[in-house]
């Protein structure tokens, strides 16, 4: 009997902002609702959208956000001055402007100009009804690992594993999330989202040439230390990196060995289990054909 384990790395590649509606009515059609992401806050807009109101008077100055925490919580714009031109026990450059809402929520902009302030604000709306890059593929993480019990692949990685029985789900997720559209989706400047998936089957002659990937790996690395050492040359130095490469690789190792020897131990004493309960029947059997 062969193992054979099928299924998909799956990844995304977002390239621009996402409308959020699409998402969220999607993955309801798809009974997946509860999955559906939230707007981004309202902080994350403001941060979003409050340079685009405030130009720098200077040519070659770049304007900059910095977080402000104090009677409001907000942003402020700053001329990003090099450090060579900044004043004794100055951070930054002057202020241009501050945004925020204080404790009482009210919007707050200093110096106040009505016409920026309500910009501002809408600017925040507008942005609400786009998901980021990053929430993009968060929302798709959430699915993938909320729905399928997919897992990082490896494990600090940007693909998931989902395994073959929930393929056509799979793939109407996947269809989802590549259909949507995106805030730039239109025109010379057009860009595109992609969830993309990669079949994989493994069967036992991959884990055995996995196995043997690792052990060659692993052999090739500790005699090139063992030639060091006795080589004899190696400095206070020296001694300090290959001990900490010798660490790595015990670190590997044991990872591997966590991963396959837990799983296989706990197989063998089901096997053990099921061998003891056969045996026990067969008694049983054999003593009631004579007991006939």
């Amino acid at each position: 009997m062969d193992i054979k384990i099928g299924g998909w790395q799956v990844f995304s590649d977002p390239e621009d902002q996402t409308h959020i509606v699409d998402v969220v009515e999607g993955l309801d059609g798809l009974g997946l609702v509860k999955f559906a992401p939230n707007p981004r806050t309202d902080l994350a807009c403001l941060q979003a959208t409050l340079g685009n109101y405030y130009k720098p008077r200077t040519k070659g100055i770049k304007h900059i956000l910095r977080p402000v925490k104090n009677s409001v919580t907000g942003y402020r714009v700053v001329e990003d001055t090099p450090k060579a031109e900044l004043s004794p026990g100055e951070m930054t450059g002057p202020v241009v402007a501050t945004a925020g809402w204080n404790r009482g929520g009210e919007f707050k902009l200093d110096p106040l100009d009505w016409t920026i302030r309500d910009a501002v604000l809408e600017g925040i709306e507008e942005e609400k009804k786009f998901l980021s890059t990053g929430g993009y593929s968060k929302a798709l993480i959430e699915v993938l690992k909320g729905r399928f019990s997919a897992y990082t692949m490896p494990a600090k990685g940007g693909a998931y594993w989902v395994n073959e029985e929930h393929k056509d789900e799979l793939f109407r997720v996947i269809a989802l999330f590549n259909g949507v559209r995106t805030r730039n989706g239109e025109g010379q400047n057009a860009k595109a989202n992609y969830v993309d998936h990669l079949t994989v089957v493994a069967n036992e002659g991959m884990v055995r040439a996995c196995g043997r990937a690792l052990t060659r790996e692993t052999q090739q690395a500790l005699s090139e230390i063992r030639r060091d050492v006795e080589d004899g040359d190696l400095t206070e130095e020296k001694c300090m990196t290959r001990l900490r490469r010798a660490a790595e690789i015990e670190g590997k190792v044991k990872r591997y060995e966590d991963a396959f020897g837990q799983p296989m131990g706990e197989l063998t004493a089901a096997v053990k289990d099921i061998g003891v309960m056969l045996a026990q029947a067969t008694i049983q059997c054999t003593a009631s054909a004579f007991a006939d």
